[in-house]
């Protein structure tokens, strides 16, 4: 897979490894109907940051594509 972006002074950047996994894992969370078969594990809770409420989701391990 490659990726290319106007800001960086080189145009195309081989992904792979970690940056591969980064990568989908970023195009999950543009495209979120998927996520959810995605992950296993899932773990869901509540707080707040600067007094507003939030809600907290945990995934463990990516499953099998």
């Amino acid at each position: 897979m490659w990726v290319s972006e106007g800001w960086r002074p080189l145009p195309l950047m081989e992904l792979t490894g970690g940056n591969l996994d980064g990568s989908r894992i970023e195009a999950l969370t543009l495209f979120p109907a998927a996520i959810k078969d995605a992950f296993t594990g899932w773990q869901v809770g509540s707080g707040t940051i600067d007094d507003k409420a939030v809600q907290v989701l945990q995934a463990g391990q990516a499953a099998s594509p």
